[in-house]
Protein backbone atom coordinates (compact mmCIF):
# COMPACT_ATOMS: atom_id res chain seq x y z
CA UNK A 1 0.00 0.00 0.00
CA UNK A 2 0.81 3.57 -0.79
CA UNK A 3 0.23 5.22 2.94
CA UNK A 4 2.95 6.27 4.20
CA UNK A 5 2.71 3.43 7.08
CA UNK A 6 -0.47 4.88 8.46
CA UNK A 7 -2.48 1.85 6.56
CA UNK A 8 -6.08 1.71 5.07
CA UNK A 9 -9.46 2.05 5.47
CA UNK A 10 -11.59 -1.35 4.68
CA UNK A 11 -15.28 0.54 3.76
CA UNK A 12 -18.68 -1.17 3.49
CA UNK A 13 -18.80 -0.02 -0.18
CA UNK A 14 -17.26 2.23 -2.30
CA UNK A 15 -17.48 5.60 -0.97
CA UNK A 16 -15.60 8.14 1.69
CA UNK A 17 -19.43 7.65 3.20
CA UNK A 18 -19.55 4.29 3.98
CA UNK A 19 -18.89 2.83 7.24
CA UNK A 20 -15.36 2.03 8.53
CA UNK A 21 -14.95 -1.88 8.59
CA UNK A 22 -11.83 -1.79 9.73
CA UNK A 23 -7.99 -0.20 9.28
CA UNK A 24 -5.56 -2.62 7.25
CA UNK A 25 -1.67 -1.91 8.25
CA UNK A 26 0.71 -0.88 5.83
CA UNK A 27 2.10 -4.30 3.62
CA UNK A 28 -0.96 -6.82 4.48
CA UNK A 29 -1.57 -8.55 0.70
CA UNK A 30 -4.98 -9.26 0.41
CA UNK A 31 -7.55 -10.32 -2.65
CA UNK A 32 -8.91 -8.28 -4.97
CA UNK A 33 -12.87 -9.84 -5.80
CA UNK A 34 -14.43 -7.11 -7.23
CA UNK A 35 -14.62 -3.46 -8.72
CA UNK A 36 -13.42 -1.12 -9.71
CA UNK A 37 -16.12 1.24 -8.59
CA UNK A 38 -16.54 5.09 -8.36
CA UNK A 39 -17.60 6.80 -5.53
CA UNK A 40 -16.20 10.42 -3.33
CA UNK A 41 -13.88 11.04 -6.37
CA UNK A 42 -11.85 7.83 -6.13
CA UNK A 43 -11.78 4.62 -7.96
CA UNK A 44 -12.28 1.74 -5.15
CA UNK A 45 -11.45 -2.37 -5.36
CA UNK A 46 -13.69 -5.21 -2.98
CA UNK A 47 -11.17 -7.42 -1.28
CA UNK A 48 -10.76 -9.97 1.34
CA UNK A 49 -8.64 -10.28 3.74
CA UNK A 50 -7.51 -13.68 5.09
CA UNK A 51 -9.54 -13.59 7.51
CA UNK A 52 -12.26 -13.95 5.55
CA UNK A 53 -13.86 -9.93 6.05
CA UNK A 54 -14.71 -8.02 2.95
CA UNK A 55 -14.89 -4.72 2.24
CA UNK A 56 -13.38 -1.81 -0.15
CA UNK A 57 -10.50 0.23 -0.42
CA UNK A 58 -9.32 3.23 -2.59
CA UNK A 59 -7.06 2.24 -5.40
CA UNK A 60 -5.17 5.58 -4.74
CA UNK A 61 -3.73 3.25 -1.75
CA UNK A 62 -3.19 -0.17 -3.34
CA UNK A 63 0.36 -1.58 -4.94
CA UNK A 64 -0.15 -4.59 -7.14
CA UNK A 65 1.79 -7.95 -5.98
CA UNK A 66 2.89 -10.93 -7.14
CA UNK A 67 0.72 -13.76 -6.41
CA UNK A 68 2.25 -16.45 -4.01
CA UNK A 69 1.80 -20.08 -3.71
CA UNK A 70 -0.55 -22.39 -6.19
Amino acid sequence: MNTDGVGVVLRGGPSTDNIRVQLIDEGVAFLVIDGPAEGSDLLWWQVRLDDGVEGWVAADFLAPVARSGG
